[in-house]
C-alpha cells in the first residue's frame, strides 16, 4: 500500500506541475502574442507614412503637396517604370488622348525634380542606344520575306538512287 500511495502522490505532482506550466505558456503567449500585434501595427503605421516608390494613382501623389509634370509621347512608358524605382521616384501616368499620337503626363513630386532629370536622362540613352544597337525583329524579318519572295525556287526534284544503271 505505501508503494502505490507514493506513486499517487508522484502523478498527481506531475500532473499538477503541468497544469501549472501550461497555464503559464499560455500566458506568455499572450504577452507574446499582443507585443507582436504592436508590433505589426506600427509597422503598418510606418508603411502608410512612408512614400510610396513608382507608379501610383494620382490622387495618392497629390496629397504630398506640389506637384510637377513632363510632357511624353513614347508610347513605351512602361519601360521608364524600372528607371523610377531604380531612382526611388513616386510617379503618376495621365494620357491626353486629344491629340494625335497621344501624349502622356507624368507627374511627381515637386522635390523630386533632381531626380526625376536624372531617371528621364538614363530613360533617353537608354531607348536611343536600344534602337541604334538592337533592329528591330519584326523588321528584319519583313525584310528576310521580301528576299524570299524574289528567290526562284527549282520546281523539279530528281532523286538520284543507288543501283545498277542499264
Amino acid at each position: 500500500m505505501i508503494v502505490s500511495e507514493g506513486v499517487t502522490n508522484i502523478q498527481e505532482d506531475i500532473e499538477n506541475r503541468s497544469i501549472a506550466l501550461a497555464i503559464k505558456t499560455a500566458k506568455v503567449t499572450e504577452q507574446v502574442l499582443a507585443k507582436a500585434l504592436v508590433v505589426l501595427v506600427q509597422k503598418v503605421n510606418q508603411s502608410r507614412n512612408a512614400p510610396k516608390v513608382g507608379k501610383q494613382s494620382y490622387e495618392r501623389l497629390s496629397r504630398g503637396g506640389d506637384l510637377s509634370n513632363v510632357k511624353i509621347t513614347d508610347d513605351n512608358i512602361k519601360a521608364f517604370d524600372p528607371i523610377a524605382r531604380e531612382f526611388k521616384i513616386g510617379y503618376s501616368l495621365k494620357k491626353d488622348a486629344s491629340t494625335e499620337p497621344p501624349t502622356w503626363y507624368v507627374f511627381f513630386k515637386a522635390k523630386d525634380a533632381d531626380a526625376m532629370t536624372a531617371a528621364f536622362t538614363k530613360f533617353t540613352n537608354r531607348t536611343l542606344k536600344h534602337q541604334v544597337d538592337k533592329p528591330s525583329v519584326l523588321e528584319t524579318m519583313r525584310n528576310f520575306r521580301e528576299k524570299m519572295k524574289n528567290v526562284v525556287r527549282d520546281k523539279i526534284k530528281v532523286k538520284h538512287r543507288g543501283g545498277p544503271e542499264l
